[in-house]
């Protein structure tokens, strides 16, 4: 898979079956399994074996082998395998999990569409993409404007990997209801942006390091 970005998204509520939990569970590695453990909620543990199992699944499509990395995170928690030059991230919100993996630095998230928080907004939003959530008079527009504006926000300071260090309200990641595609970031490198709308519930969102932001997407199914 050479030169691709691949993106995957689950639904873990199939986990919430404890006999397809638990063989899932002894397919990952004991670093998860322990992380997993430490979860207290039932839903916690699914979303954290969840993101593993897509992880497990990016690798073996790009031919690497998931037992014998090691991950490691920088000073910014952000992580990656220490043996190879292949990149990935992971997220999880509500029922859903994501992974993204590339061959170029790359960050994702989603999150459960729920409703516009105006004073988030105008705290970590340009001024430009708070006036395009306040446009709407529909509650739910607002909402999925917010959620929008959040995914890609995160998703490329994930990419980034240097946390805050670019002010969340210095750049926008919308422009005419439209993802502002490359942005021009500090360390002279663009950054592609890009978002699926799965008509779930969830909105998810990626950036990818480089001009070049063309992935696919697989919907992975976690069943018995």
């Amino acid at each position: 898979m050479k030169n691709e970005t691949k993106i995957y998204l689950a639904d873990v509520s199939g986990l919430f079956d404890e006999e397809v939990f638990a063989g899932y569970y002894k397919t990952v590695s004991q670093r998860r399994q322990k992380k997993t453990d430490r979860m207290r909620r039932r839903e916690g543990k699914c979303l954290s074996l969840g993101v593993e199992l897509l992880l497990k699944k990016a690798c073996e499509d790009f031919g690497i082998r998931y037992e014998d990395e090691v991950i490691v995170e920088n000073k910014y928690s952000k992580p990656s395998f220490s043996g190879s030059n292949i990149q990935f991230n992971l997220s999880h919100s509500g029922e859903r999990v994501m992974c993204i993996m590339s061959e170029h630095e790359v960050g994702c998230d989603v999150e459960q569409t729920d409703k516009a928080n105006i004073a988030i907004a105008k705290r970590f939003f340009s001024e430009e993409e708070v006036k395009q959530i306040q446009a709407f008079s529909n509650v739910e527009a607002q909402a999925e404007c917010f959620c929008r504006i959040w995914t890609l926000k995160e998703s490329f300071i994930k990419c980034f990997g240097r946390g805050l260090s670019v002010p969340l309200n210095e750049f926008s990641v919308l422009t005419d209801l439209k993802p502002a595609g490359l942005i021009q970031s500090i360390d002279d490198f663009k950054y592609s942006l890009g978002e699926y709308d799965a008509k779930d519930g969830y909105r998810y969102s990626w950036c990818i390091r480089g001009e070049d932001g063309d992935c696919s997407i697989e919907e992975v199914s976690f069943g018995s």
